[in-house]
């Protein structure tokens, strides 16, 4: 032996809920530790990959609207989390996280993410539809997957219900353009439940109804088929 010693890559967050996005990173498969107040510890499962951490955290900042400051170690190694709209979660082509993230869960393959980003450009349509429309994931994975990387939970609409005083806060048209509808009332706020809850566009159509809300996540069709349950004239509804 030479003596040698490994050492393990971390990343240091400077944040006001530590417990929280300490849990985040776990459900993540990171190995995530509170160092101190205000402080998590995030290793690196691959030495010099401290921007897939910036990444991850920018979601979490993104879903939470909780402020978090990414450090180095050493300092220089990593940037601050950019400031940047959540909204091209899923149309970001120059670095599509969402498929990132299911090619690494081994949920796809990358050809099949090379494929499906090709046709997004080519339509316009959105990464997660083509690749439920080309069978390459199942709606509910990509639900869960989405829901995870975002740290927000997860509805089974067909399973679990929805109220309907609760949903009739939003009209039936506008809740199949945004892909979302109210599940019903927790915490004292309305849930609200989005295919893509990144989007901004859909978060401002609904806020006009609703105020404001917790965001949640849950699979289009099952939204689609609790509006055309509500109203069935929304079948008729441009969902963009």
């Amino acid at each position: 032996m030479d003596g040698s010693t490994s050492v393990v890559e971390t990343v240091t967050i400077l944040v006001s809920e530590p417990e929280r996005l300490r849990d985040y990173f776990v459900r993540l498969g990171r190995s995530a530790v509170v160092a101190g107040p205000g402080t998590v510890t995030v290793e690196l499962d691959v030495p010099g990959t401290a921007e897939v951490v910036d990444d991850q955290l920018y979601h979490w900042v993104a879903a939470t609207e909780i402020t978090a400051s990414i450090q180095a170690d050493p300092p220089a190694r990593v940037p601050p989390a950019p400031v940047r709209s959540a909204s091209s979660f899923f149309l970001d082509l120059d670095r599509p996280r969402l498929g990132d993230l299911l090619v690494r869960k081994g949920l796809i393959e990358q050809e099949q993410l090379e494929r499906a980003l090709a046709e997004s450009r080519a339509t316009g349509d959105l990464l997660g539809r083509v690749m439920i429309r080309r069978g390459f994931i199942f709606e509910d994975e990509l639900a869960r997957t989405l829901a995870a990387q975002l740290d927000l939970p997860y509805v089974n609409i067909r399973v679990a219900g929805f109220e309907r005083g609760a949903a009739q806060l939003l009209p039936s048209g506008d809740g199949m353009r945004a892909a979302a509808i109210p599940v019903g009332v927790f915490g004292g706020r309305i849930r609200v439940a989005f295919a893509d809850p990144s989007d901004e566009s859909a978060k401002e159509l609904v806020r006009g109804h609703v105020g404001e809300f917790s965001p949640a996540v849950a699979a289009l069709s099952d939204i689609e088929f609790a509006w055309r349950t509500l109203d069935p004239s929304s079948a008729d509804a441009h969902v963009a």
